[in-house]
């Protein structure tokens, strides 16, 4: 991350909520600029407006006026460079045409709607991380802040290399304690069922497979510590039968504020824009989750 500008949506309910708060912590932090954003659907501007009883004018005034409100209920204190929108339009269009306006290198948003459930990822929200150019930073109501504990999730693609130095960035401006995870998948031979009694894997081939991937994040890591001395930094590689469960299991275990992915992994499959990892640890994850894009993605 650089030093541009965050914008967060807002749909007032209480995900969003966090989701500016921990956008005002961060821009304070980066010393950018705190741009919040309200969408009034079209359906229920078409719908619900009626020029004779309430003008287009009057309702964007109101909608201000909410937004103002319930972003300083927010925050501890007001952001020094804050700024709010409101449009009509639909929600993905309106605030990617925002984004890219204002310039902002980061969207936040909750992790759920006004109509979601706190267990799962909102449709909307998961529709911005798949689409949208940008990191996209998924909030989890009563997210605590400053982060504590941030885990990059590594599977040596190009893409997870950035969403490693968007976590060191991150744990630096935090204080954080930095994880760095790869979840080795031991994959069965398919043919063991009927031969017998036959391990999965060798343990002596499984040992020097982990020994190259410590191998590998010993090089990963150089680079990002050059650059951001005095990281406090854990590596960890662990074996199990699905990269998503072990990153799971993981981040309860470390009790993570933060996991931070990239969304396609080497499976080189277009048509996931997230990848089956990704998709799955974002809607399970039990804290927050920061989705960076591969290089170019648009």
């Amino acid at each position: 991350m650089n030093s541009q500008d965050i914008i967060v949506g807002v749909d007032f309910s209480e995900a969003s909520k966090a989701a500016i708060k921990e956008a005002g912590h961060i821009a304070t932090l980066r010393g950018s600029w705190l741009n919040i954003v309200h969408i009034i659907e079209v359906e229920f501007f078409e719908r619900e407006v009626d020029e004779k009883f309430i003008t287009t004018e009057k309702l964007m005034k109101q909608a201000e006026t909410a937004l103002s409100k319930f972003t300083l209920e927010a925050l501890d204190s007001p952001h020094p460079s804050m700024r709010f929108f409101v449009c009509i339009g639909h929600p993905y269009e309106e605030l990617m045409n925002q984004a890219t306006s204002l310039k902002c290198d980061l969207l936040v948003l909750g992790s759920y709607g006004n109509r979601g459930k706190a267990d799962r990822v909102g449709t909307t929200a998961t529709r911005f991380v798949r689409q949208a150019p940008l990191p996209v930073l998924l909030v989890r109501e009563g997210q605590r802040s400053p982060y504590h504990d941030i885990v990059a999730c590594c599977d040596f693609s190009d893409t997870s290399q950035r969403a490693l130095e968007y976590a060191a960035e991150m744990a630096s401006v935090h204080g954080a304690r930095l994880h760095l995870l790869h979840v080795h998948v031991i994959c069965p031979n398919p043919y063991a069922m009927a031969y017998g009694n036959i391990p999965m894997l060798l343990d002596d081939h499984q040992d020097e497979q982990i020994i190259k991937l410590n191998q590998k994040f010993e090089e990963v890591m150089s680079t990002v510590q050059e650059k951001y001395s005095g990281l406090n930094t854990k590596v960890t590689t662990l074996k199990g039968s699905s990269a998503d469960l072990g990153i799971y299991d993981y981040l309860k275990e470390v009790n993570a504020d933060l996991a931070i992915l990239g969304t396609r992994g080497r499976t080189g499959l277009k048509k996931l824009l997230l990848g089956t990892t990704a998709e799955h640890v974002i809607h399970k994850c039990p804290c927050s989750v920061l989705a960076v894009k591969p290089e170019g993605f648009h």
